[in-house]
């Protein structure tokens, strides 16, 4: 009998994830090695029951089938049947799994649940044991293999249905896909916040100025703030960080000169920390205001922004201490000018440490509507106007503001002439100036990297060598595209000092020839010398520079290596040095300044008034005559003084002007002499109120004069004392002038305390 060969089995297509594992989605098995002519049965329950088969395959109901289950034989065409082909353990599985899960690994930032997150995983679940699974961002365009359970997704925003997965079973069924609904990946980190004070200013230096009632809440806010965004601020150098809800933040109002320095750093909505800020500066100050009173001249000051503060229009020096930080003045200014003067709390402006110039304060003009800066405030002495601080004790710490607007100019916001109208506040700098050569007569004062700040600079000339002639020293602030003229100099100009000649000179060991000059920083300025004479005597009736002659120059400064020191010098042997103040302005600057603009000593200032100046005066002669030395009270600049016996105001120049400023002498520096070639001084206890002049009463064998320090009052016209230092004022005793030497008398004021 013939042997019929068993026929071999196999799976069409072993799909899913392994092609020799017997799992398969596809139902149909392959038949090969029939005989000619024979036909064929298969069972699929190990020969219980068979079936015919046609063709060379079948197919399997889907289910799981044992070794030696699927059978099949032959039978050829003379009946003879064959062994059982058979196959190995199959499975037919043809459903389809279920669709994975997706979900953000985490959803950080403001929201866990708005999609909007730093963290780019996306964590796949709901996979089948042995199943592939593949992903795609691009809502099914494009598909990635995944492996483990997530997968990273680019930075970017995706819409819902953008990001899909589906899992292949170990079958090779697809599942449908499972989807994320709209999300957000973002891992770049946001800008630093810029904090800003919605109720405040920002001067040109960074320093942000703000003003609160006491017991008020200032407000800081975030400039331009982020969508979303979590907000921290820290004051102490991001040591420690508070939180804060919205984009501001509230600070107690409880010391009146704390200056804060904040950091603020954000967190945006999807979690990223920003960098720290940098550091936000800014104060608040308690100010007292008193009112100043010359013959008719009062003014009141006044709150800004409705700030509790009490109208003051009064002659003496009491005042309300007032917990706000700016101050507006509205005052007439009348023929009789006395001293703009607000005072300030004792606490108010502490000297910043580390700065140099003695002074590091700027000031500025408020708007009254808008509590806008309208521009800075700071003295300026192209202007001869604006704001000093004088540390008056040399405590470190500033108790007087001294206030000169200039009508219908600096400080005034009122276009009414005779009517001033403004508001000040301060701020403090941290400033390091130096000299900066802009050619060899120009020279600057600058801080480098604070150039735009306003702040003001104070400098120490002093005198280190002398002519054969007594020439006048000045200086000009020079503008850029603004040319040095003579009625410039005129109405800019400042003399600084007069230096003594070289020979034929007195002792001069007690004396000091030093001036402080008040800037701002950046400005640039020029020394000019008028030589044997002034510059208002040698420019009187002159239309031009050009036409003062070879009388007049400006003079060449050189540096030192580190910018600290200028020494300026001229053809005629007059030099100076120019260096930066140790020390703030204090009292001996407050009474010395206004002689830039006059021979007089200023005790009007209200911060004076009711207490006592303790001072040491010397005198000193190189003369033939014996001058007697006085000093008197006059109202202003010009020298006009109120004549106690009729109460009217006599001006240089008028009749009865001599008699009237010797009935106004001070007694303590009254009829002061001393011998040729010697000295005399002492310590004198004073209580004025007013501007203090020189005069001095001459005899010679023809004639008895009397001089003063303002031109208009002698008989010759021309000053007859001039300014050699800070309260230090030098005379000649001839009329006409006679050498010239301003040494036969010369008399110095030292402010020693205030009492």
């Amino acid at each position: 009998v013939p042997v019929v060969p068993a026929p071999t089995l196999a799976l069409a297509s072993d799909n899913g994830s392994s092609n020799s594992d017997g799992i398969t989605n596809n139902p149909t098995v392959k038949l090969t090695g029939f005989v000619a002519g024979a036909t064929w049965q298969y069972s699929i329950n190990a020969g219980n029951v068979w079936s015919n088969g046609s063709g060379t395959s079948f197919n399997l109901p889907a289910g799981t089938y044992a070794a030696g289950q699927i059978l099949v034989r032959q039978i050829d065409s003379a009946g003879n049947t064959s062994s059982n082909g058979q196959l190995g353990p199959i499975s037919i599985d043809s459903t389809a799994p279920l669709s994975p899960t997706l979900a953000l690994a985490s959803d950080n930032g403001s929201s866990n649940s708005d999609g909007i997150t730093n963290n780019p995983t996306v964590k796949v679940a709901g996979l089948e044991a042995g199943a592939t699974w593949q992903y795609s961002i691009n809502a099914g365009n494009i598909w990635s293999n995944g492996s483990g359970t997530s997968f990273n997704l680019p930075a970017g925003t995706y819409a819902a249905g953008q990001i899909l997965v589906r899992q292949i079973d170990s079958a090779g069924n697809t599942s449908s896909n499972g989807q994320l609904g709209s999300i957000s990946i973002d891992i770049t980190p946001p800008a630093a916040p810029t904090l800003i004070l919605p109720k405040g200013s920002v001067t040109s230096s960074g320093e942000w100025l703000t003003h609160a009632k006491p017991g008020e809440s200032v407000v800081v806010a975030v400039d331009k703030p982020e969508s979303g965004a979590a907000y921290a601020y820290s004051e102490d150098n991001g040591k420690t960080w508070n939180n804060f809800e919205g984009s501001s933040f509230n600070l107690g109002f409880v010391d009146p000169s704390k200056r804060w320095s904040l950091k603020a750093r954000q967190r945006d909505q999807a979690g990223n920390q920003g960098p720290d800020s940098a550091a936000f500066n800014f104060s608040l100050f308690q100010i007292a205001g008193t009112a100043s009173q010359a013959g008719s001249e009062t003014y009141s000051i006044q709150p800004l922004s409705g700030e509790v503060i009490t109208a003051i229009k009064q002659s003496s020096s009491a005042g309300a201490i007032v917990q706000t930080f700016s101050l507006g003045y509205a005052f007439t200014a009348t023929p009789i000018n006395g001293q703009n003067v607000l005072l300030l709390d004792s606490k108010l402006l502490p000297s910043s440490a580390g700065s140099r110039g003695g002074e590091a304060v700027s000031f500025w003009g408020i708007d009254p509507l808008t509590g806008k800066l309208t521009g800075a405030l700071s003295y300026d002495p192209s202007q001869r106007g604006g704001a000093t601080a004088y540390d008056l004790d040399g405590d470190g710490s500033f108790d007087l503001l001294q206030m000169r607007p200039v009508d219908a100019g600096l400080g005034d916001v009122d276009s009414t002439s005779g009517k001033l109208l403004g508001s000040i506040t301060a701020s403090r700098e941290a400033l390091v100036p130096s000299f900066r050569s802009i050619d060899s007569q120009q020279l600057q004062v600058v801080d480098p990297s604070r150039d735009s700040s306003k702040a003001a600079v104070n400098l120490t000339a002093t005198l280190t060598s002398r002519s054969n002639t007594v020439n006048e020293i000045g200086f000009i602030v020079v503008e850029a595209g603004k040319p040095i003229t003579l009625d410039l100099i005129r109405q800019s100009g400042n003399v600084l000092f007069s230096g003594l000649e070289s020979s034929n000179i007195p002792d001069l060991s007690a004396f000091d020839f030093r001036s402080k000059v008040a800037l701002r920083n950046g400005q640039t300025f020029r020394f000019y010398e008028t030589v044997d004479s002034t510059f208002a005597d040698l420019s009187r009736g002159k239309a031009s520079l050009s036409a003062l002659g070879s009388s007049f120059r400006f003079l060449d400064y050189s540096l030192d290596s580190a910018n600290s020191t200028a020494k300026v010098g001229s053809p005629s042997g007059l030099s100076f040095t120019l260096t930066l103040a140790s020390a703030a302005p204090g009292l001996p600057e407050l009474i010395a300044g206004r002689q830039m603009e006059a021979t007089v000593l200023d005790f009007s200032s209200n911060a004076l008034a009711g207490r006592t100046v303790v001072a040491d005066w010397s005198l000193v002669r190189e003369a033939s005559y014996s001058p007697v030395f006085s000093l008197y009270k006059v109202l202003n600049l010009d020298g006009a003084v109120r004549d106690p016996l009729t109460g009217n105001v006599v001006n240089p120049g008028d009749a009865g002007y001599k008699d009237a400023a010797i009935r106004n002498r001070v007694d303590q520096l009254s009829g002061l002499t001393v011998a040729n070639l010697q000295s005399n001084g002492g310590r004198v206890n004073l209580k004025e109120s007013t501007l203090l002049a020189p005069m001095a009463v001459v005899k010679t064998p023809q004639s008895e004069d009397t001089f003063f320090g303002f031109a208009a009052a002698n008989p010759d016209s021309i000053s007859h004392f001039r300014r050699l230092g800070d309260n230090v004022f030098g005379m000649e005793d001839i009329r006409g002038g006679g050498d010239l030497d301003y040494d036969d008398h010369i008399f110095a004021l030292k402010p020693v305390s205030l009492v």
